[in-house]
Order: structure tokens, then sequence, then C-alpha cells
């Protein structure tokens, strides 16, 4: 079955009931002189976003996967939505955890998961639809369960919230935080992801580290910061002055950009791997960090 949605130009179009408190930052600091001297070298390029179809008439395609747990089992039951530059269409889930939507204009489409019983992470991720004939995935994409850890509450007033366990921190100034359209709780949570798990986007710059790679999935999807968040990851192994390349992606199209640096610092708490000062964190939908 395919459905399609009528409203057009929001951010987030699947947002379902994401569920404590706000504190100050903590460990090591994003600012200052870190005692740290590398040289990073320039960033690798993405490929060029096709331009948006905008003629009536031009062709369509369908595209079709498969959503299943870390362990390869099916997910029956999921939305996905399918989104061009000017619609979006979704499909659920069969038993086998496939699902099918068409009527597609061939260009780069942003794809988003969510569960309306609210059980799996929401997930944005990328297509590009390119054919007339049916557009298989390339990969099975992994939607992991929701763990047990409520949502924080993290309003317009900034501050700092730990979320994945305390493994994240992310801090923004009073008045930086924007949430999608529609979302019915100013409250957020996060999970970690290891990079062999990550779903589809235009392209994977960390794929020559992919087996070091990680991410930081926080929901709900399409949060924007302006300016952009402070982030520390804390129980990190690397070395002191160690340093990840950090990337965002995109809520309105489920595509890669480079954020900036982040480096390994050694505070009260241990190692805690911060963002550079000079790193521009604005998305928070997925954060995924590959070490140089």
């Amino acid at each position: 079955m395919r459905y399609r949605v009528i409203g057009l130009g929001l951010s987030a179009l699947l947002i379902w009931g994401c569920g404590d408190g706000v504190a100050g930052p903590s460990g090591a600091d994003a600012a200052g002189d870190t005692g740290c001297e590398a040289t990073v070298p320039a960033p690798p390029t993405g490929p060029i976003a096709p331009e948006p179809v905008g003629d009536e008439d031009a062709p369509t395609g369908t595209v079709t996967g498969r959503l299943v747990h870390p362990d390869g089992a099916p997910i029956e039951g999921l939305r996905l939505l399918a989104c061009t530059a000017s619609i979006c269409y979704w499909d659920d889930t069969d038993a086998d955890g496939r699902f099918e939507v068409s009527d597609l204009t061939l260009e780069g489409l942003k794809m988003q998961v969510g569960d309306p019983t609210g059980g799996h992470l929401d997930l944005i991720f990328y297509h590009l639809l390119d054919t007339e004939e049916i557009s298989e995935l390339a990969t099975d994409v992994i939607v992991p369960m929701r763990d047990a850890e409520q949502p924080t509450p993290w309003s317009d007033e900034g501050g700092t919230v730990t979320l994945a366990g305390g493994a994240l921190e992310l801090s923004v100034e009073p008045g930086a935080l924007a949430y999608a359209f529609g979302t019915k709780e100013e409250a957020v949570r996060g999970m970690r992801v290891e990079g062999v798990d990550l779903p589809p986007y235009d392209w994977a710059p960390w794929s020559d580290e992919i087996e070091e790679t990680f991410a930081f999935v926080v929901n709900p999807v399409a949060i924007e910061v302006d300016p952009g968040a402070t982030v520390r990851v804390h129980g990190v192994t690397d070395a002191p002055c160690a340093v990840y390349r950090v990337w965002t992606v995109a809520a309105k199209k489920g595509t890669v950009s480079y954020a900036g640096t982040a480096t390994v610092l050694e505070g009260d708490e241990g190692l805690t791997l911060v963002s550079d000062p000079d790193a521009v964190i604005g998305a928070l939908t997925t954060l995924v960090f590959s070490p140089l």
C-alpha cells in the first residue's frame, strides 16, 4: 500500500512521541588551548547532488528495500517515507520487513524510517532513484530498538543534555535550538550506532575507517542548532590528541556534510572526544565520527 503526504516543505514529516534534566557543560572544554598539535588534511569532497525534477511529466520510478534488526531479523509495521523535493509517499513494511514506494520522480530521495508504536529509533538516510525500473536499496537498513532511557527535556533555554547512557553531551546557546514543525515534546534521546550499522547515504567518506567509525542517532529527527552545538563523547579509548572528523546528516535531504573536527582531550573525567571550536554542528539528526 502507498500513501501520499500532502504538506510540503516540512523538514520532518514523521514525528511520533519521544517520551532527566539539563545541566551545564562538563568534562574537557571545547575552547582554549588543548595542548594538541595536529595537521588535519582537507576533507574529501562529496558527490554533486542531482537537480530536483520540477516537470510534472518527468519519468518516475519505484524504490524498494528491507528494514531489519541488527541481527538481520525483519521488522514488520515500520513506516518508510520517501521524499522528492516536492512530495512524499510512504509504505509500511510487511512481515519480511520490505517496503515499496512508487510514483517518485527520478532524483535523490530523502528516506525516513519511523515506528508508529515508538519501539524503534527514527532514521533519515538517502537513496538516488535513477531508473524507471524498480530501484532496490544496496543493503538492508538496520533500525535500532529504542533503549529504556527516557527522553531528556531540552528547551529553547539551551544548556547541555546528556544522552546515550552518559556517552554523549550536546551543548547549545540559549535560543539556538529549533525542533521540527509538529514536534510534540521538546525532549531528546540519543543512541550510539557503529559505523558498519549506519544506513546508506549519498556517500560514506568514512568507508576506509568503517570499523573505527561510530555515530549517534538523535531523536526526534530534524533538530537544528544555530549557532552550532558543542559535542562531547565520553568513554573514548583513543590516545589524547587523537583527531576525528565529524559528519552530519541533513534532515531535509538525507545527505552527509562535513562539520569539522573533534579532538580527544584528557580531563578530570578521563578521555573525552570534544568538537573543536571551529566545528559547525548545526544538524543533530545523526552525528558521525570517523578517525583520521
